[in-house]
């Protein structure tokens, strides 16, 4: 049997072996957090409540996964972006800090205007247009990626949101996306090193 408390120390000692304490901590809380579907709240609240033996199963795969590097987000499925809690996977980048800044741009100098018209190009998770959707009201968002693997994705995210986005599977750099009406705002964010195999 295992407590909470127990659970989240046991899990942070073992991924101190490549990880910050701080960071190691901070990884704990929200695999427990997530696999026990509890807010950091409640989880320091419960401390001392055991953890039920059929959830326990999930989290040797987990600390094993994270163990060999691999990003959390891509670990437990979900990344938090803009207030947003996205899906993510391999198909798509993990919604970096850099990105919420650019929404945030976007948003001070589009706020209050009147059907704005907006194209993100390289859309993987949608976390751009699904941050824009919250503040933007009323917009006309287009998202296209070459990738059909990372449009599914992001049409699961706008349906979890409830977010209208057109959503269309194109190479940029030999189609031009189709769009209702002249561009108020054109956006991406590519990863910083990017490269694209020879067809």
């Amino acid at each position: 049997m295992s407590t909470l408390r127990q659970l989240t120390t046991d899990l942070s000692a073992s991924l101190q072996a490549i990880y910050p304490a701080s960071e190691a901590d901070a990884m704990a809380g929200q695999v427990v957090e997530h696999v026990l579907s509890l807010s950091p709240l409640q989880r320091r609240m419960q401390a001392n409540e055991v953890v039920p033996i059929d959830k326990l199963t999930a989290f040797p795969a987990i600390q094993e996964r994270l163990l060999r590097h691999e990003p959390l987000q891509y670990v437990l499925g979900v990344a938090h972006f803009a207030g947003l809690e996205l899906e993510v996977t391999r198909a798509t980048l993990i919604p970096r800090p850099e990105t919420e800044e650019l929404v945030a741009l976007i948003l001070q100098e589009q706020r209050g205007k009147a059907g704005i018209q907006v194209l993100d190009i390289g859309t993987g998770s949608g976390c751009i247009p699904l941050a824009l959707a919250q503040g933007l009201p009323g917009s006309c968002l287009t998202a296209v990626d070459i990738s059909a693997e990372a449009l599914i994705v992001a049409r699961r995210n706008a349906a979890r949101c409830s977010v209208s986005i057109e959503f269309q599977q194109l190479d940029i750099l030999h189609a031009a996306p189709r769009i209702p009406a002249p561009l108020d705002v054109l956006v991406s964010n590519p990863p910083t090193c990017w490269s694209r195999s020879a067809p």
